[in-house]
């Protein structure tokens, strides 16, 4: 794995335009070089961390498609549940009034009272 890091330092330290291109076909192709570059990080591989992550969910796409759509599932339904809670927050603000909460404290049941018959 070191030494596939080192050849990947080494192209991109040269700036071959055809690099990116060429990288994005062995990663999607060859699962041997995909996992150095998931496996170390940015600067060992001579990326930058957004390439990598792009490289290393391309690759996820492409020899795990069934992984890379429950992931993007996962993520889809953490942001609904965020923007849901945006709006419950939203509205519990909108709702609130100092006289309601004023009502609410006043007709509170405290349950740990001692049990009285109505009328006595």
């Amino acid at each position: 794995m070191a030494e596939i890091r080192q050849v990947l330092r080494e192209k991109a330290a040269k700036g071959d335009p055809d690099f990116p291109a060429e990288l994005d076909k062995l990663v999607k192709s060859d699962l041997g070089i995909a996992e150095p570059i998931y496996t170390g990080n940015p600067l060992t591989c001579g990326l930058s961390e957004d390439r990598r992550k792009s490289l290393v969910m391309s690759a996820i796409v492409d020899h795990a498609p069934a992984d890379s759509s429950a992931m993007v599932h996962h993520v889809n339904v953490g942001k609904e549940a965020d923007r849901m809670q945006a709006g419950l927050d939203r509205l519990g603000r909108a709702f609130y009034s100092p006289a309601h909460a004023d009502r609410a404290k006043a007709s509170r049941v405290d349950v740990n009272a001692p049990l009285v018959p109505p009328g006595e």
